[in-house]
């Protein structure tokens, strides 16, 4: 798996995404290695993906993005990482936020990995892209508490893959939610311009980057 990670990286992605005997590579490299658990433990296979994932960052520097079901197994996941070698400083945990406990999220990016919070639309009340006058966002709970104490680690997103999230096709919120409505909204909370160019620009951009030196 290793090998067929480094070769998307290094040499261009298959066209046929490996479906079937016939290897032919475009000219597009792939820029990350996304990998996942779900939310039932760390299994074996699981295990496997995630050690081929850090074999390819050592090898590549690419950085890794990996899928938290419901939020869950982000400590696990960044201890496995850890133990082959990965620089935690280039992964980022996804939907962390959708278990908005502050106490896990110190715990989580207190191993030093990063978090995409990009669930701010779907909470109840949220998911028709209105903003209730009462209800609470939990995604922006989180943000506002942490972001003073981990500047570095929080990244925003959308994970809106669906049509129906598109103005394009009569859904909501749309896809420029968090640069309207939500920046908005975090303006209210407090959050200063500083605040907002490390969550969109700087954080981004220094998380996706390819390391330097890679593992020894």
């Amino acid at each position: 798996m290793a090998e067929l990670f480094i070769a998307d990286i290094e040499q261009g992605i298959d066209r046929f995404d490996y479906a079937g005997p016939i290897v032919e590579r475009t000219k597009h490299r792939a820029g990350l290695v996304k990998i996942a658990t779900g939310g039932s433990g760390i299994t074996d296979r699981a295990r496997r993906v995630f050690e081929a994932a850090a074999m390819t960052h050592c090898k590549t520097g690419a950085p890794i993005l990996t899928h938290c079901e419901q939020g869950e197994e982000a400590p696990a996941q960044a201890a496995l990482l850890k133990e082959h070698g990965v620089d935690l400083s280039h992964v980022v945990l996804s939907h962390t936020d959708r278990k908005p406990d502050p106490v896990y999220h110190r715990e989580v990016l207190s191993t030093g990995v990063c978090v995409e919070y990009d669930s701010c639309f779907r909470w109840p009340g949220w998911a028709d892209g209105g903003i209730p006058e009462t209800e609470s966002n939990p995604s922006l709970d989180l943000l506002v508490e942490l972001i003073d104490e981990f500047p570095n680690q929080i990244m925003l997103g959308m994970d809106a893959a669906r049509p129906a999230y598109w103005k394009s096709y009569g859904g909501e919120p749309g896809l420029n939610f968090l640069l309207t409505t939500f920046t908005e909204m975090m303006k209210a909370r407090g959050l200063s311009e500083e605040q907002w160019q490390r969550i969109f620009i700087a954080n981004p951009a220094s998380t996706y980057d390819f390391r330097a030196s890679f593992c020894g």
